[in-house]
């Protein structure tokens, strides 16, 4: 079974160890390492490794691991012991081709490092089922060596602080009633103990409004009413001098952001786009109205004529009389929008057009829905009420049959809720239609890296593609160390878990990433799925520190003095 991590972040890497950054383990020695790694290997279900001769040194066989946007890759991890300290790496990635395996030119920076950190997870794991005797070794402090890197409290294979607890591998229970493991795709959870993160942490003078959002690497922040973009490792690389263009904190979508042209008393205001480096975009074209880019345009009006344009990322004008001037109104999903023929019935049908202006599937249903990862849901009949549905993918081929009602969901991870009669309750189909997990369930959430939930009475559960329900979960964190149990999944592709007056944070695996023990609100993550992406966050009675946070929890930029 390969070890396999969905991602969509493409960088350069090296021709032997790929581009990241190592992680290490301390506390081990010869005696305990190989029973380590074996364990940690064992767990993630790669195979064997080789110690590679004359070294303290070791080598695994491939793990595969996918990129969604190009293609299936391969690597080796590489263990290596210096003194008591374990460093993880990977090496001699390979693309797979029509040719079979070879080396990749297509690099895959971000899936590298989550798997070495999936594996230091493991390698975590596999060190506390080590006899006692061995455990003193791994619970001491090991000395630092003269000239060695600084010891890092925020990495991996630190002691766990007093409210971090060691997670389990995931148990999926099978129709006779057992169990089997499972392994875990989620980041080790570093210690949030502010008192470490003293020295790591930046400040800066901003407001606290409650919408920063932060997208493709940069996020928002408000100083006296003009905005600034802080990157994710805090610095500010554009000053606060921008105003929003809506009504909320200004964003980046495919590399520009709408904002409020400066103007002078008595003027019509105006709108722009500006780069990541707040550069104009497209000329320096100033335009009268717009809206953001939503997938692929924004819908744009000039002062010198009343018509309606679709700008496309290149700066080409389309004019575009037939869309709606509400330009918020639908929004282009895979390079179409739904949209409404004004013919003469009166309910006219559905269809979608491109970013031309030009019908792509024309008007012939009851109803359609959105576009996404590549199939519509649409409907067919007389009338709404009685309507069937079904699905299509972008050339307007038919994908699921019109056998449905109107309780569906959008394809997510290649599947689909859908509501059923007979028996009554929420089932799941793939993309070519077919019912791979039957209905008869509670209301479901999206598919989200192979796993869904069912809100089951009296909690909900965890479940994978099959329908197979994982077990070894709790309402909360428990003494046995049960793992606990996702409350609702957010849009960002995690989920909430409630403390005493405090919001924690799971991951698609219900691995906790953010302990529900010190946050009383955390903001949505990029939607992209950066591994480095932040959001805001504001600590609860004590500290009451508001900011914004990794995904381990840890504060990068706080707020140094609010405005309010």
């Amino acid at each position: 079974m390969r070890a396999r991590l969905l991602v969509g972040i493409l960088a350069v890497s090296t021709s032997i160890l790929l581009a990241q950054t190592p992680e290490k383990m301390e506390g081990l020695d010869a005696s305990t390492v190989e029973t380590v790694i074996s364990a940690g290997l064992a767990t993630a279900q790669v195979g064997n490794y080789s110690k590679v001769q004359g070294l303290e040194e070791w080598v695994s066989d491939y793990a595969e691991f996918s990129s969604h946007l190009v293609q299936t890759y391969r690597a080796r991890y590489d263990f290596r012991l210096e003194g008591n300290v374990l460093w993880v790496t990977m090496r001699d990635l390979q693309g797979l081709g029509p040719d079979g395996w070879g080396q990749s030119l297509i690099p895959a920076k971000g899936a590298e490092q989550k798997l070495i950190l999936q594996m230091v997870g493991y390698l975590n794991a596999a060190r506390r089922t080590l006899p006692p005797s061995q455990l003193a070794l791994v619970n001491a402090t090991p000395p630092m060596a003269p000239g060695a890197p600084g010891r890092d409290p925020l990495r991996p294979g630190q002691p766990a602080s007093p409210n971090q607890q060691p997670r389990l591998p995931l148990e999926r229970a099978s129709a006779a009633g057992t169990s089997q493991t499972a392994p875990m795709a989620a980041v080790e959870p570093r210690d949030t103990n502010a008192s470490q993160q003293s020295d790591k942490v930046k400040s800066m003078i901003f407001d606290k409004n409650g919408t920063h959002v932060c997208s493709e690497g940069l996020c928002a922040v408000q100083k006296d009413g003009k905005w600034g973009f802080v990157d994710y490792q805090g610095n500010l690389v554009l000053d606060f001098k921008y105003t929003s263009a809506v009504y909320a904190a200004p964003i980046f979508l495919h590399g520009t952001c709408l904002i409020q042209l400066p103007h002078e008393a008595g003027q019509n205001y105006h709108y722009g786009f500006i780069d990541k480096k707040g550069n104009p975009l497209f000329g320096n074209r100033k335009f009268a109205m717009s809206g953001p880019f939503d997938d692929v345009v924004a819908r744009v009006t000039l002062d010198s004529d009343s018509h309606l344009y679709l700008l496309d990322l290149k700066g080409n004008l389309i004019v575009a009389n037939d869309f709606s001037r509400d330009l918020t109104a639908k929004q282009f999903h895979d390079g179409l929008i739904r949209w409404q023929d004004s013919g003469p019935k009166a309910e006219s049908l559905w269809g979608f057009r491109n970013s031309k202006d030009q019908w792509a599937i024309p008007p012939i249903y009851i109803a359609a829905d959105d576009f996404n990862e590549g199939i519509a849901w649409v409907a067919k009949g007389a009338d709404i009420i009685n309507a069937k549905w079904g699905a299509i993918d972008t050339s307007g081929k038919e994908v699921v049959p019109f056998i449905y009602g109107f309780n569906h969901k959008p394809f997510s991870d290649g599947m689909a809720a859908v509501s059923c009669n007979n028996p009554r309750g929420w089932g799941y189909i793939n993309t070519t239609g077919d019912l791979v997990i039957p209905c008869g369930h509670g209301d479901s959430s999206p598919f989200i890296h192979g796993h869904a939930t069912f809100n089951t009475v009296p909690f909900p559960e965890l479940i994978d593609k099959q329908g197979n329900v994982f077990a070894g979960f709790t309402e909360k964190k428990a003494p046995n160390d049960r793992r606990p149990r996702g409350n609702s999944l957010r849009s960002d592709g995690l989920y909430t878990y409630n403390g005493q007056f405090t919001v924690g944070l799971l991951d698609a695996d219900w691995n906790e990433l953010i302990p529900a023990d010190h946050f009383l609100s955390i903001g949505l993550f990029p939607a992209d799925e950066d591994p480095d992406g932040l959001a805001w966050a504001s600590e609860k009675q004590g500290n009451k520190r508001f900011g914004f946070i990794n995904r381990h929890g840890q504060f990068v930029l706080v707020q140094q003095e609010s405005r309010f």
